[in-house]
Parts: structure tokens; sequence; C-alpha cells
């Protein structure tokens, strides 16, 4: 990327593997890219990923996510045009600069939108359009891609790039992993994290509610007391995700 590492506000997420290790792809290859994205994201448990860093760092250079240029090319912006600072990315668009929450390290919250059902009604099969385009009688019509962001690779549910969601045990690919994120800063919505004084306030308040009521009353009205409030916090904080998009 077009930064100094040490001018960037954030500390990009590094990868654990050595510079001398890593094989790029081969450069004739490359000769019609313009832009080369890492795929690179932390696996938490269940293999499940929850967070997709947008800037890698890897040796002394940086590189970003492939999710990242590919929004980048669909807003029409070059990269050396992104701003980093405490928490956020931020592209700037002929509509307003796009904001992006993310973590210390440059990694932004996967916003999902389904389960795997929800992009097989946009997946093709790469053989089916390559024969569309090889036969007078088209299978797929070309049409159907103009102005979209297409991606290839592996979506096999065999494969080893699958991975499960917050919606059950529905596995997707991490090439769809990429397209969400893609979806996220296009569509402007993202997963916030509540501030850690909220949490540490509702926390407060659950304490002290108990309490009082435990002393005024029976330790039998605090643990009704207590449980009534684990209920409310839990239907609280489903409600302000469902709503307004903060964990």
């Amino acid at each position: 990327m077009p930064h100094k590492i040490d001018e960037i506000g954030i500390s990009p997420y590094e990868t654990s593997l050595e510079p001398e290790k890593v094989s790029l792809p081969y450069h004739a290859a490359l000769q019609n890219v313009k832009w080369l994205g890492a795929v690179l994201a932390e696996k938490a448990s269940g293999n499940r990923i929850e967070k997709l860093p947008l800037v890698v760092k890897h040796g002394n250079r940086i590189y970003p996510a492939i999710s990242l240029i590919a929004a980048c090319v669909a807003l029409d912006v070059d990269l050396a045009d992104i701003t980093f600072g405490n928490r956020t990315i931020s592209i700037p668009t002929r509509n307003g600069a796009i904001s992006i929450p993310t973590d210390e390290k440059g990694q932004i919250r996967v916003n999902y939108v389904g389960g795997r059902q929800a992009f097989l009604k946009n997946s093709h099969s790469l053989a089916r359009v390559y024969e569309s385009i090889l036969s007078d009688d088209e299978f797929l019509p070309m049409e159907s891609f103009k102005d979209s962001i297409a991606f290839i690779g592996n979506d096999d549910i065999m494969g080893s790039d699958m991975h499960t969601t917050p919606f059950g045990k529905s596995l997707i690919s991490g090439l769809a992993i990429h397209a969400t994120v893609v979806n996220s800063i296009l569509q402007k919505k993202f997963v916030n994290t509540a501030p850690w004084y909220v949490n540490l306030l509702v926390l407060f308040l659950v304490v002290f509610c108990v309490s009082c009521i435990q002393n005024m009353f029976s330790p039998r009205a605090g643990v009704i007391c207590l449980a009534s409030s684990l209920i409310c916090i839990a239907a609280g904080a489903m409600a302000y995700f469902q709503f307004r998009g903060t964990l």
C-alpha cells in the first residue's frame, strides 16, 4: 500500500508466516493485475471467522485485503486516498466519506447477512459461464454480471476454505466472507461495539438493584431480580444489535 507503516494510526494485522516462506502468485499471471490483495483471516472458536483484517502487515510491507480493494474499485477510489485513524478506516467518496469501524489491528467485524443460502442465488459455476460464452445457446446471460463485483474462487462445501457463521451450522466459503465485507462497506452497514463504559454501567446497575432488593426483601427476591435482569439484558442486547447494529 502507498503508506508508510509508521504513518498508519492502527496496528496492522500481522501474518504469522515468515517473509521467505510466503509464495506470491507467478509473475506472468500478474501482468494484467492492477492490485494484489490479502485473503487472510484469524479463526475464532468453532472454525468461525468473526473479524477480517482490512490491512495486513507482512515483513516491512502493508497489503490491503481483497475486500478493501474491491470496495475501492467499485467506489472509484485510489488506495492512496484512504485515511487510517484510531479504530477506523475512512474511504472518501463523491457522496461523503465512508467510515469503517475497526479494532486496534484494523480488523472489521463481519456483518453476516445470512448463511450459505444467502449467497447461492448469486453464485454460478465457472464451467457453466465458460460454456455459455462458447455456446450460441446461452445458459447464463452475460448481462447478469453487468455493474457487478465478481469474485472467483472455490465454494466447495467439502473444501478446506469453509467456515461456520453465527447463523447456526451453516458453512460459507472465505470468498463469500470477503463478499459480505464488500457489501457491508458499500451499504454502510457495520457492526459496532458498545464502549467499555456502557458495559460497566449495565453491570453496576444490575449489581446495585440486586443488592438493594436482597437487603430490602429476601435472598429469594434477589435471585428473582438477578434472573429478571439477565433476561432483560439479553433481550435488550439482541434488540440493540437488531435495530442499531451494535454489540
